[in-house]
This record gives structure tokens, C-alpha cells and sequence, in this order.
């Protein structure tokens, strides 16, 4: 995934400007599955936006990645989405991209 958004070029389009805010906002709800996991800033691509999520452990991930994909605020980007399989490294964090595309040209 990381391979495919790289090849599509570097992008600071108007549309790229609100991928930050959906895991901000989303962490700013203060819910509890939102204390555990910190978040990359965004690379944006001409395909679409690339954030690297660490949850403090597996439960946490579990948590925390459904109650960021059921959010309001991740629900209403206008693109597709997508969230990569978790990664358990060996401290016992949790690695996953979640990855906002492009939204569709109106």
C-alpha cells in the first residue's frame, strides 16, 4: 500500500488538508479507546493519505481501531477507506496504516 500511494507523487491538494483532522477530531471525541494509540501526521499522495496508527497493545487496537472506523468523522470522508493488518511488534504495540484515498473528482 505505502509502495502504490509513493508511486502516485507527493500531493498538498485542497482535499489533503482534512486527513489530519479526521484522526484529530476523532481523538478529541476523548473517548476512552482514544487514550492508548498516537498517531503519524499525515503523507499525503496523489492517491490518497497514509497515517500509521500505534496502539499501546493488542486489546487496545481492537477498541480503538473499531471506534475510529465507526466514527462520524471517519465515516463522512469522502473517499474510501482502509486499515491494514495489525503489525505486533515485540514490546507488544500495535502497528496499523490507515490509509484515506482520494475522494472521487465531482
Amino acid at each position: 500500500m505505502n509502495r502504490y500511494l509513493n508511486e502516485s507523487g507527493p500531493s498538498a491538494e485542497p482535499w489533503t488538508k482534512n486527513a489530519d483532522g479526521i484522526f484529530d477530531r476523532w481523538k478529541a471525541d476523548g473517548k476512552e479507546a482514544t487514550a492508548s494509540v498516537k498517531f503519524s501526521s499525515a503523507k499525503c499522495f496523489q492517491r490518497g493519505c497514509l497515517v500509521t496508527a500505534t496502539y499501546s497493545d493488542f486489546g487496545k487496537y481492537q477498541s480503538g481501531s473499531q471506534s475510529l472506523a465507526e466514527s462520524d468523522v471517519f465515516q463522512n470522508w469522502p473517499g474510501t477507506k482502509y486499515r491494514s493488518p495489525a503489525e505486533v511488534l515485540k514490546d507488544g504495540t500495535v502497528n496499523v496504516m490507515w490509509v484515506l484515498f482520494r475522494p472521487a473528482e465531482k
